[in-house]
């Protein structure tokens, strides 16, 4: 339907003949502004700058089997294993069927998506809902020079491993409630 009424348009001048059109503009999307996650300090020169927060934290697996009694009968037994993960939302562990010994701490940091606000594309303008449905693929490495100033901005002890931000002990070994955070960016 949309390719029986699309109107294929020059990237260089809005026509008002157009209004309420279905139009097909390409060109080059620019931007002049950086994009910044103040947070955390993080500047780059994008469309779109994205923060994804991981929490190395319990979560609880629930597991229903069907067991056969001598004589014919069944018993439904359930249960429940709890490991520790890297998640990127909180996990409620006052849920759990065992919360004792399981508790998870509080998600300090959340996702973060920013768009540009300067984008055009030749003449046109293309919205923040636009931008932001733009795939962020591009992973943007966190230089690991950084670490000091991330650190002193939070207050807490930061080390950049991989270009991957990490608000833990030891990467490596993580414990119950580091943070990790990365970032990716539509260019």
């Amino acid at each position: 339907e949309g390719r029986g009424s699309v109107v294929t348009v020059e990237p260089g001048k809005v026509d008002a003949l157009n209004e309420g059109k279905l139009v097909h503009v390409s060109g080059e999307l620019k931007t002049a502004a950086p994009l910044s996650d103040p947070e955390f300090g993080i500047t780059v020169n994008a469309v779109q700058l994205v923060r994804k927060v991981e929490m190395y934290q319990w979560e609880e697996e629930k597991r229903e089997e069907t067991r056969k009694e001598t004589g014919g009968g069944e018993t439904k037994v359930t249960t429940y294993r709890y490991t520790q993960k890297w998640v990127d939302h909180a996990i409620d562990s006052s849920r759990f069927k065992t919360p004792g010994g399981h508790q998870n701490p509080q998600f300090l940091y959340g996702r973060k998506s920013v768009v540009a606000q300067d984008a055009t594309l030749g003449a046109f303008r293309p919205t923040d809902n636009v931008l932001s449905r733009l795939p962020s693929s591009s992973p943007l490495p966190v230089d690991a020079a950084l670490a000091p100033s991330i650190g002193a901005k939070l207050g807490k002890p930061v080390q950049v491993v991989d270009g991957v931000i990490y608000l833990a002990v030891d990467p490596k070994s993580p414990r119950l409630g580091d943070i990790r955070v990365s970032y990716s960016v539509a260019k």
